[in-house]
């Protein structure tokens, strides 16, 4: 009885595999069961191996993979690396030429100028002061209270010079310094009259300009003093020797 259902159950086993031996390998099914078998086992086999081989393909694939990660990362830190050199090359070249030129400079350098030449330099853009001996008081003569150089007596200066005349006139140690009415009347009246200069700029030279324009900062200027107050005391000799036509020489200096 045994026999028979091991004989059965191989004839039922080698019907059942014949179609797909007869698909697989385009091959007549096989004749008896154990050869049906057979390939079935073969074929199993063949199966597993293919799936050994994908997976050990999968791990070569994953492990050349983290290889090229682990190349890239290591680039990236040469790189990295060369980067950081360059900068303290960089930096080193920088420092190097800064010291150089500070030695350079040091080297080279000129010998500081001594306080009595900055306050020369310093005063050479100051307003220059009129002297005592500039003006006549408003009471000896109206409308002669300051001594206008040649280029300011034109005809067309004559109405802004007759008002800065007065105006300057009103000094007194009352009426006097930065703000006071006569330093602002006289400072108005003076940017009016040296407006009305530029338009004849080219009817003068250059020299009579620079008089006229410097003579005007000095009226101004000279209403932050009170009168008598006195000014360069070498310029008010100088001015006494010269007379009234020159009093105004320095002013270009």
């Amino acid at each position: 009885m045994y026999r028979i259902t091991t004989t059965a159950a191989i004839a039922f086993l080698a019907v059942l595999a014949a179609p797909f031996a007869l698909a697989v390998f385009g091959a007549a099914p096989p004749k008896t069961a154990v050869e049906a078998l057979i390939r079935a086992g073969a074929e199993g086999t063949k199966a597993q191996a293919t799936l050994i081989q994908a997976q050990a393909s999968m791990v070569n694939a994953l492990s050349q993979s983290r290889k090229m990660a682990a190349d890239t990362r290591k680039t990236i830190e040469e790189c990295r690396g060369l980067s950081l050199e360059n900068d303290l090359k960089t930096a080193k070249t920088f420092y190097d030429k800064r010291a150089k030129r500070a030695e350079y400079r040091l080297a080279h350098a000129r010998p500081r100028p001594t306080p009595e030449v900055i306050a020369r330099l310093s005063s050479w853009g100051k307003p220059k002061r009129l002297n005592e001996v500039a003006y006549r008081p408003v009471s000896q003569r109206k409308g002669d209270n300051l001594p206008w150089p040649a280029p300011l007596l034109r005809p067309d200066f004559e109405d802004l010079r007759l008002q800065l005349d007065i105006a300057f006139g009103q000094r007194s140690a009352s009426n006097c310094g930065v703000g006071s009415p006569v330093h602002c009347e006289v400072r108005r009246l003076a940017s009016q009259l040296q407006q009305a200069l530029k338009g004849k700029i080219r009817e003068m030279s250059p020299t009579e300009y620079i008089v006229a324009k410097r003579f005007l900062q000095a009226v101004v200027y000279e209403t932050r003093f009170a009168p008598g107050s006195g000014g360069d005391g070498n310029q008010v000799a100088a001015a006494k020797k010269q007379g009234p036509t020159v009093r105004l020489a320095s002013l270009t200096h």
